[in-house]
C-alpha cells in the first residue's frame, strides 16, 4: 500500500477535493490519496509574493499532518517548496508541473504550455528553468483569464483551449503541450479528443510519477 500527501498550496477546500478525486482516478489499486489544505494563503495564487506565502504554507501543511506517509505531491502549479521538501523529508516530493514537464518531454522533444493568467508566465519560465526543462520548452501562452474565472468556467474554456493549442502547434512547433494552473483539473481528457497532440496535466502526471518513484526507492525494491 502506498499512501500519498496531497498538498494544495491554495487555500481552496473544493479544489483540494477536485484535486484528490483526479489523483485517484489515475492512481493504482491500493494507493491511498490523502489531500491536504493550508491553513493560510490565497485562494488561487496569481503572483511571486502569493507564491512565497504558498510556500511556506506548504510546509507548514506537511509539517503539521499527523499520519505517515511514502510521498508528497505538491499540488499548486508553481511547484511551492518542492526544493525545500526534499532538502527536508526523506520520502520522494514531487511537483505537479514538473511531473507534467516530464511526461510532455518524453512523448517528443519539444513541448509548449497554457495557463489561465497572463501574469504568471514569467514565474512559469522560472521554474520550468529551474528543474532543467527550459532547453525543451517552446512557449507559454495564456488565455488572459484569472484561475478563479477559468476554474469556475472550466468547461467553457475549452473551446478557447482548442483555439489556443492549435496555434502553438502551428506557430511553435510544440510536440505536446501542459496544462498549466490547477485551475484546468480534469480537463486533460476532453482536450485530448480535440487536439492533435498529447496533452498533460499536473495531477495525473504528478500521481503516476510519484506512484513509480515510491516504488523505486522502497528499501525492498532491486
Amino acid at each position: 500500500m502506498t499512501i500519498i500527501l496531497l498538498v494544495n498550496g491554495n487555500t481552496n477546500q473544493v479544489l483540494t477535493e477536485h484535486m484528490t478525486e483526479q489523483a485517484r482516478s489515475v492512481a493504482a489499486e491500493g494507493t491511498i490519496i490523502v489531500g491536504v489544505t493550508p491553513d493560510f494563503g490565497e485562494k488561487f495564487v496569481q503572483n511571486r509574493a502569493q507564491e512565497i506565502v504558498a510556500a511556506h504554507a506548504v510546509l507548514n501543511a506537511v509539517d503539521a499532518y499527523p499520519d505517515d506517509y511514502d510521498g508528497v505531491l505538491v499540488a499548486i502549479s508553481m511547484d511551492s517548496a518542492v526544493f525545500a521538501l526534499r532538502e527536508r523529508l526523506s520520502v520522494p516530493v514531487i511537483g505537479m508541473t514538473e511531473a507534467s514537464c516530464h511526461f510532455a518531454h518524453m512523448s517528443g522533444q519539444c513541448f509548449s504550455a497554457v495557463t489561465a493568467d497572463l501574469s504568471a508566465i514569467d514565474s512559469y519560465y522560472e521554474r520550468i528553468n529551474a528543474f532543467g526543462m527550459g532547453k525543451n520548452l517552446k512557449s507559454i501562452r495564456a488565455l488572459g483569464l484569472s484561475p478563479q474565472r477559468a476554474y469556475d468556467s472550466r468547461m467553457d474554456v475549452v473551446d478557447q483551449l482548442v483555439k489556443l493549442i492549435d496555434e502553438m502547434i502551428i506557430e511553435d512547433g510544440c510536440e505536446s503541450v501542459v496544462l498549466l494552473g490547477a485551475a484546468f483539473v480534469g480537463l486533460q481528457s476532453e482536450l485530448r479528443r480535440l487536439v492533435k497532440i498529447p496533452v498533460f496535466s499536473g495531477i495525473t502526471c504528478g500521481t503516476l510519477m510519484l506512484e513509480s518513484v515510491v516504488k523505486l526507492t522502497a528499501r525492498s525494491a532491486y
